[in-house]
């Protein structure tokens, strides 16, 4: 049995023993599971309102463009406004849900508090997705983009 001096530090041997496996395509579930798993919430958020969302989205630019795709976004209530937000780490953008929904013809699949994230991640041993539909997603609709994002990756790996 390993001890740990904090229930922060126990998070956090548990998210760096996550696999290094990928998502399907760029580092969207990974950047989510690290916000929410070691706690860097957006500033004005209700720290129990926080989840960790995967679902399909609309690309509205690049090579995504028009195209339906697996993502990952963090989700809260504003404390200053009460509104319900979105924070994008993958474009590093806060918005009302509402809106974020509406541009990005947002699927919501699956919502994941702290505990639950936390539990998915220590038994997947990934930072996700951990829904097999949401896995699958891709791989059947858009490998022409996972190719393309191997690609860069591979590239960015060689520098």
């Amino acid at each position: 049995m390993e001890y740990y001096d904090s229930e922060h530090e126990r998070v956090r041997h548990d998210v760096d023993d996550c696999n290094e496996t990928k998502p399907t395509m760029g580092s969207c579930f990974d950047d989510c599971a690290q916000l929410i798993l070691y706690r860097n919430f957006p500033e004005d958020a209700d720290h129990k309102s926080i989840l960790l969302c995967h679902g399909l989205v609309t690309g509205t630019g690049g090579i995504v463009e028009g195209r339906k795709y697996t993502h990952a976004w963090i989700e809260y209530t504003s404390y200053s406004t009460g509104q319900q937000m979105v924070y994008d780490p993958t474009t590093d953008t806060t918005c009302t849900r509402d809106w974020y929904y509406q541009c990005g013809k947002v699927r919501l699949l699956a919502a994941y508090c702290y505990d639950a994230a936390l539990r998915e991640a220590t038994e997947s041993g990934t930072t996700g997705p951990w829904n097999s539909y949401i896995m699958d997603y891709d791989r059947k609709h858009n490998s022409d983009l996972i190719k393309h994002y191997q690609q860069q990756e591979d590239t960015t790996d060689a520098d």
